[in-house]
């Protein structure tokens, strides 16, 4: 039994005594009162008895009537010393006056006051003595031991007696009666305390049953998920690791060993960050120093294996708490894989950001006629672009054949009838602010179906110096057809001009020749002219257009050129080729146009003596390379001069075909010019 409960039956057992030592209290002053006035004050026996007895009985009366007024404020232990001396002081009135009645009723108002409110032992030594009393008294009487004051049987008819004897009669039923109350009072608190308690016993009942039935729920729960982790714990593909707390590893699963590398024997017992890089070590302590019982949630770390391969792994920590003790459960998901693609995308985001910004093209994103977005090139192309709308954008359409420079079209619709009409290339002219020249652009657009049906990439390629070099061209084509034309003018002029006259002469002298002999003489003049005339035509038919390059091709061209050009003795020109093919006609047409165009520069410009020549067919191109002797220049001076004008038509026509125009020149050091064409 508890301590409480011992003490809480001490408790009521003295809430008893108490109320039964009033009761009775209270009872023995109700019944012995009357008895004590009618004996003191009513009875007349005042002349029979002692006067000590009559003094004993009005102190008694005294005391009994304080007791009556006094009873609330007497406290428990005087009142059981007040009850014992009335008890003793009634018992020993009866013995004395041999009142074996009194006696009686005294030692049963004394034995049952001890059982109810005294332990065993002092009620079976009351009881004791009570008998040998009541056993003793008799005999006395009988062998005159005892003498008392009257005697007995004198006053049997005396109704004083007899009153006296009801009083007693009535004391004993009164103290008895008010025992049976309060014992019955007691009772009925008892069982109403015992009904309470049995009523609180079968609520306590009824709820440890349900306590009981949830606890074995809860319990089945438990174990259906202990059940469960114990088979996530063994089968899953992640890592669990579970640590101490001062972060020793208690346990690990199948699968962080298959992620490390490590046996169970190389990692139970071990610090829990010994297979961290140096980085993640320094992360875990700095939070473990901040909060060791925090966890932590979709940490990366760093990891190496048992073979020194670095893992990436995302980490969970819970704190877990059972019977007092804390523990760590500790997931690592093997996210290696993800975090280098990851790395590696981010490193093409970053080299497509790069080219994306860095590329001399212009390049638009958009959605519809939404600007998603744009490069540096393509902001200064477009003033307002930072509106991401294509709206109104300046431009001219060059597919239209006729520029015109003051309109002004909706870029959006332009792009979408492009679209429509399936073409993804084509020009443009953008018109600058500010006076600023235009700028010429070859755009392309390319569909993202990655990114919707309405998203495309607009690639704007800037072709202005081409465009230049384009014109340039042409205006050297046409400098050149009109040089040509003065040239034949000339030579038709000059050469075959007189001579053409001379035929006339001659003719008109052979019709008026008087004889035979002078119209000999004037036939055979007349025959040697015109074949100087055909001989003046063929020289003139094969500059405009030399039928060996024609027919025989580039090499046989420069060497019939270079043979006749090497009569005059003007300059030495030494060639040298490794046996070139048949090209393209316009190709070979513009290289040969090209050697005697340099040729014509050195002869008027350098003051040359000799001049090198080399042609070779490389495998994807033709390299040419020309060279002279003479007094050189500086290139960046001679731009607006007629060797600068001259050289500049001959870079354009190299870069029309897409070749490589190289000058190479100094004041006292020659020429060389080196060019690169595509075969093709």
């Amino acid at each position: 039994m508890s301590n409480s409960s011992v003490s809480l039956s001490a408790e009521k057992h003295y809430l008893f005594n108490k109320k039964l030592t009033e009761i009775t209290l209270l009872a023995m002053s109700i019944f012995v009162l009357p008895f004590l006035i009618y004996v003191n004050f009513f009875s007349h026996m005042q002349d029979v008895y002692s006067p000590a007895i009559v003094k004993s009985n009005f102190i008694l009366l005294c005391i009994v009537t304080l007791v009556l007024v006094l009873i609330k404020f007497i406290s428990y232990t005087f009142k059981r010393i007040i009850i014992l001396g009335l008890i003793f002081y009634i018992a020993g009135t009866g013995f004395m006056l041999g009142s074996i009645e009194l006696l009686s009723i005294t030692l049963v108002v004394l034995n049952t006051y001890t059982i109810l409110t005294s332990t065993l032992k002092k009620s079976i030594t009351i009881m004791a003595y009570s008998v040998l009393v009541l056993i003793l008294m008799p005999y006395l009487l009988h062998h005159e031991i005892l003498t008392f004051y009257y005697e007995a049987a004198a006053y049997h008819s005396d109704y004083r007696i007899l009153v006296i004897r009801i009083f007693e009669a009535l004391i004993g039923l009164g103290f008895v009666s008010s025992l049976i109350y309060a014992v019955n009072q007691n009772n009925k608190s008892i069982i109403e305390q015992l009904e309470k308690e049995v009523n609180e016993s079968n609520l306590l009942n009824k709820s440890l049953v349900r306590e009981v039935a949830e606890r074995k729920k809860a319990q089945m729960q438990a174990n259906e998920y202990a059940a469960n982790f114990i088979s996530l714990y063994d089968n899953s593909y992640d890592g669990f690791m579970i640590l101490s707390k001062d972060n020793i590893i208690k346990d690990v699963n199948q699968a962080l060993l298959d992620i490390t590398g490590y046996d169970r024997n190389e990692m139970i017992g071990k610090d829990g960050i010994f297979f961290l890089s140096r980085e993640s070590r320094e992360i875990i302590e700095r939070i473990n120093d901040g909060d060791q019982e925090k966890g932590i949630f979709n940490l990366l770390i760093d990891a190496f294996d048992k073979y020194g391969k670095r893992q990436v792994l995302l980490t969970q920590r819970v704190v877990i708490n059972f019977e007092d003790s804390v523990s760590f459960l500790v997931v690592l998901k093997d996210v290696t894989k993800q975090t280098l693609a990851q790395d590696e995308l981010q490193k093409r985001e970053l080299l497509y950001r790069t080219l994306f910004e860095q590329i001399n093209d212009s390049i638009l994103i958009i959605n519809g006629a939404q600007i998603i977005d744009y490069n540096s090139v393509a902001k200064s192309l477009y003033s307002d672009i930072e509106k991401n709308i294509l709206d109104n954008v300046p431009y001219v359409n060059l597919e239209k054949g006729v520029i015109e420079f003051d309109e002004s079209l909706d870029l959006h619709l332009t792009i979408q009838d492009a679209i429509e009409r399936k073409v993804d290339t084509f020009e443009w002219m953008h018109k600058l602010p500010n006076g600023k020249p235009p700028v010429f652009t070859l755009v392309n657009i390319l569909p993202l179906k990655e990114l919707g049906v309405n998203h495309y990439m607009i690639v704007e390629r800037d072709i202005t110096d081409r465009k230049r070099n384009q014109n340039l061209v042409l205006n050297s084509i046409i400098q050149t057809e009109e040089n040509e034309r003065k040239r034949i003018s000339s030579d038709l002029h000059d050469g075959i001009g007189p001579i053409l006259t001379t035929i006339k002469l001659y003719t008109q002298a052979l019709l008026d020749a008087p004889t035979e002999e002078k119209q000999n003489v004037i036939k055979d003049k007349l025959i040697n002219i015109v074949e100087e005339a055909v001989s003046s035509i063929s020289d003139i038919s094969f500059n405009i257009s030399p039928h060996i390059l024609v027919n025989y091709g580039i090499v046989a061209a420069v060497e019939s050129f270079i043979k006749k050009f090497n009569i005059t003795e003007k300059l030495h020109i030494e060639f040298k080729h490794n046996n070139v093919q048949r090209i393209v006609e316009n190709k070979e047409i513009t290289i040969y146009r090209l050697f005697t165009e340099l040729i014509n520069n050195t002869l008027k410009h350098a003051n040359a003596t000799k001049v090198g020549f080399t042609i070779e067919e490389k495998e994807n191109f033709i390299e040419l390379l020309y060279s002279d002797d003479g007094k050189g220049f500086d290139p960046e001076l001679v731009t607006s001069n007629s060797l600068g004008m001259g050289l500049g038509n001959l870079k354009s026509r190299v870069q029309a075909f897409d070749g490589q125009f190289l000058l190479r020149s100094a004041e006292g050091e020659g020429m060389e010019v080196h060019i690169k064409m595509p075969k093709d």
